[in-house]
């Protein structure tokens, strides 16, 4: 019985010696008092020592780089002793066995007494000196990046999605005669190119936004007066920048010339954060309670990182588990799990997946490190990451499995609100672009009026003032001035109406209320519909806020005209409750899907999306209840405070 129990405690020892060789994660204990500790040997070898080697912490700050020996015995004696703070650092050792110079990340959790005095800490060491090197390689990438632009033939500009310069190479400055700085910030249509070029060919951001590349020939202002004659490609990034290359093409206007073309160099940062893994000592002279205390440990470890170890024996196609392992499928520690089992954990999608990296590892002995959805023995989705190794001189693959359900949700929910952003951005520029339309339409129609009319008029009375005479006799005389007044009676009654069109003087000498009534009378005069209006007079509204409901009730009113088929509508003014006021405007005509998509546009170049937006500036709301062939209810709502 003695051996059995000494030969599974070698079998749980080897387990977790091959977990830890797979993390290259190194433990230790250390007494606070003595000062002493006891480390693994996985440990022992990433600082190139021995067991006779002195296992305190005179002994481990010996091994500390001396660039960086300051800063981790001050970092250990009065933030983690002296704050009692968990130890969590990166810095660099010199191995003890051939002087080389290392990167590790240690980690250290304390214990204190019944008097809360700190008495061990407990953690883990692990060599990064691959990670740190790939770190530095991607930073002399980056710089080698930037001096590549810097030196490139080309001028590179580099701009927002607004057309606002954000970066420029050196060629960039030399070819327009300006600093970086001085470029940096400035719109890109009115900074450096000639009004001649952009009105010949302006820029086009709507082909850029399509995903084509434009190519434009153009003149740049150089500072010292001299014209610079480029050929400039242009193109939209994947984050939504514009990057604009410009080649110096004033002598190729006689002699051909060949295209440069640029490489882009893209570097990708991989930085991965691996598992922290506790084990007991690894001596067979320890206790089966020793055993048991380190695999509680361990098992704690991976519970905080939800990473678990597993192994599987390709003879048997048994499966050995941690107990993370076990809690991140919600099974029992009855259950006993096999390659088999273990796959059908995964979704039915990622079955297959799992199955032919497993397949491969065994054949080739190709690792696999994936991302796939995983179903719970109590029925719960998640993401998981598998991690798996071949060990196919011992017929054993090795790995670890992580939930990252949250991080894969928070990825998830990052790109819903990216989304929801770019919509809304696309919306705002179909809000500007309908304005400008709206603007120029109203400054034609007004135009229009004052040509047609009133200009006419004045035209007409400054003739008859011309043929005034002094010779006339007193009745022809008055004759005349009676035909001038006359004409300009007829401007008069042109401009006036022109004003009342654009806003009435009664809605800004006596309320909303009695402007409404004004419009229903409007209404009715010009368009045949009969407006019911009632509200509150006494209610009051400041003009801003009166303009625009009235423009908003105008408009819906048009609405109604053009699109509901009826020849009654009513308008309501009241308050549904203590903080707000309502003006609500309804007909019982066709009616329409009671979407914005479907929404009839409003005729003053509004539209359902723009009204919205405005109300929501000042705090109101906008809701439209329609049905078809029942009619139509649209309500504005704003907060009382804005009406006071």
């Amino acid at each position: 019985m003695t051996q059995d129990i000494i030969q599974a405690i070698r079998e749980k020892e080897q387990f977790l010696h091959r977990v830890q060789l797979i993390a290259g994660l190194g433990t230790y204990v250390t007494k606070l008092d003595t000062g002493c500790y006891t480390s693994s040997l996985i440990l022992d070898d990433i600082f190139g020592i021995t067991p006779d080697y002195p296992h305190t912490n005179a002994g481990w700050e010996a091994l500390i780089h001396p660039d960086d020996r300051p800063m981790i015995t001050s970092y250990f004696k009065n933030e983690v002793l002296g704050l009692r703070r968990r130890f969590d650092k990166e810095y660099r050792i010199i191995r003890a066995s051939d002087g080389a110079e290392r990167w590790v990340h240690g980690c250290g959790d304390l214990e204190f007494d019944e008097a809360g005095v700190p008495v061990i800490m407990t953690g883990t060491i692990q060599d990064v000196t691959e990670r740190k090197r790939s770190e530095k390689a991607l930073q002399q990438s980056e710089t080698r990046y930037r001096e590549l632009i810097d030196l490139a033939v080309d001028g590179i500009l580099v701009g927002s999605s607004e057309g606002i310069i954000t970066d420029a190479n050196r060629r960039m400055c030399e070819m327009t005669g300006l600093r970086r700085d001085e470029l940096v910030g400035k719109k890109i249509d009115g900074a450096i190119f000639t009004p001649e070029s952009l009105a010949s060919h302006p820029l086009r951001f709507d082909l850029m936004q399509k995903g084509e590349i434009v190519i434009r020939e153009r003149q740049l202002f150089h500072t010292d007066g001299a014209l610079v004659h480029i050929e400039m490609r242009s193109k939209m990034m994947p984050d939504g920048s514009y990057q604009g290359i410009f080649r110096d093409i004033t002598e190729r206007k006689t002699t051909e010339a060949s295209l440069l073309h640029f490489t882009k160099v893209l570097a990708h940062r991989v930085e991965e954060r691996t598992r922290e893994l506790e084990t007991a000592n690894a001596t067979l002279k320890q206790s089966l309670h020793q055993l048991q205390s380190s695999q509680a440990l361990l098992s704690e470890m991976g519970r905080m990182a939800k990473v678990g170890g597993w192994e599987l024996d390709l003879h048997s196609g048994k499966q050995t588990w941690t107990k993370e392992v076990y809690h991140l499928h919600e099974v029992g520690p009855a259950f006993e799990p096999t390659g088999e089992n273990g796959i059908s954990f995964y979704a039915d999608e990622a079955r297959p997946v799992i199955a032919a990296a497993v397949q491969r590892c065994i054949e080739q002995g190709e690792p696999f490190d994936l991302e796939l959805q995983f179903i719970s023995a109590k029925g719960k989705w998640k993401w998981v990451r598998a991690i798996g190794k071949a060990d196919l001189k011992h017929s054993r693959i090795q790995g670890t499995i992580q939930d990252v359900t949250a991080r894969r949700e928070a990825d998830d929910a990052l790109r819903e609100k990216n989304a929801a952003l770019d919509q809304s951005v696309a919306q705002l520029r179909k809000l500007a672009m309908e304005l400008t339309q709206a603007e120029e339409v109203e400054r034609k129609r007004l135009a229009s009026i004052l040509h047609d009319n009133v200009q006419q008029y004045i035209a007409a009375a400054n003739m008859k003032i011309s043929l005034l005479d002094t010779r006339m006799s007193a009745d022809e005389h008055a004759q005349g001035v009676k035909s001038v007044l006359a004409v300009l009676g007829e401007a008069m009654t042109a401009s006036r109406s022109l004003t009342v069109s654009l806003c009435p003087p009664v809605l800004l000498e006596a309320g909303l209320m009695p402007g409404l009534r004004w419009l229903a009378e409007w209404m009715k005069d010009h368009h045949g519909l009969t407006v019911n209006v009632t509200g509150d007079d006494a209610q009051a509204i400041p003009g801003s806020l009166n303009t625009l409901l009235f423009q908003a009730v105008r408009e819906l009113l048009f609405n109604v005209v053009k699109h509901a088929g009826v020849k009654q509508a009513s308008v309501v003014l009241d308050q549904p409750d203590k903080t707000s006021i309502r003006l609500t405007v309804v007909d019982q005509g066709k009616g329409f899907p009671a979407s914005e998509s479907h929404f009839p546009p409003l005729s003053g170049g509004f539209g359902l999306f723009h009204l919205r937006e405005r109300l929501t500036y000042i705090g109101g709301s906008f809701d439209v209840a329609s049905v078809l062939a029942q009619g139509t209810r649209v309500s504005i709502t704003i907060p009382l405070a804005m009406a006071k």
